[in-house]
């Protein structure tokens, strides 16, 4: 990885993750240059975004401030809910909420009301990657549920957190898995390799 930071006009580079069990996740990632790191996977660059100072931010948290923007709803005046605290979802969202002063409820593994908040909760974001976590008859009619969770379906698919199909016939919106949040998260990944090639001299 290091090797690769001193390749002559680099402009992004990533670590795909999961990585091996036996692979030291943040040894790893830290070995990337923070100018180049367009994941914002590194203590330098985590560090600087929640000091309100990035150049590059997290692409996923990103792509899900945006759908959330376009879809006109004034978020100020309802109840979100954020399944999951992971660094490269949960946690920047929330963060992001608390920015724009909307407000929210965070649910983890740990949470005991999970289906109470689910049932009142006008905006639901989900990035905890347990298939079919999230069915119909868990949510509020005319809610809102964004999908940012990932696991491996039958045969190899990739599916989200959402029964897609009991969730599109309550939900006024629902992000598909694959489709959804992460074409929009390829987007602001480019967007940030575009911002450090900007940035070279």
């Amino acid at each position: 990885i290091k090797k690769i930071n001193l390749t002559p006009h680099l402009c992004g580079l990533i670590i795909q993750l999961p990585l091996p069990e036996h692979v030291n996740k943040a040894e790893a990632l830290n070995a990337i240059d923070p100018k180049i790191d367009v994941d914002c996977t590194g203590e330098i660059n985590t560090r600087l975004f929640y000091s309100g100072k990035a150049y590059v931010e997290f692409p996923t948290a990103r792509a899900i401030m945006k759908i959330l923007n376009k879809s006109g709803i004034d978020l100020k005046v309802k109840k979100s809910l954020i399944m999951g605290f992971g660094q490269l979802v949960g946690r920047p969202v929330s963060y992001l909420f608390e920015q724009n002063g909307w407000p929210y409820s965070i649910a983890r593994s740990t949470t005991e009301n999970m289906d109470q908040l689910l049932a009142e909760a006008d905006v639901i974001v989900s990035a905890v990657g347990k298939p079919k976590l999230i069915t119909g008859g868990k949510i509020k009619q005319g809610s809102m549920v964004i999908d940012a969770g990932t696991s491996e379906g039958d045969l190899g698919t990739m599916v989200g957190d959402v029964d897609f199909e009991s969730v599109s016939s309550v939900a006024l919106l629902v992000s598909p898995v694959p489709g959804g949040v992460g074409p929009v998260t390829v987007a602001y990944l480019l967007d940030n390799v575009l911002r450090v090639a900007k940035s070279i001299k």
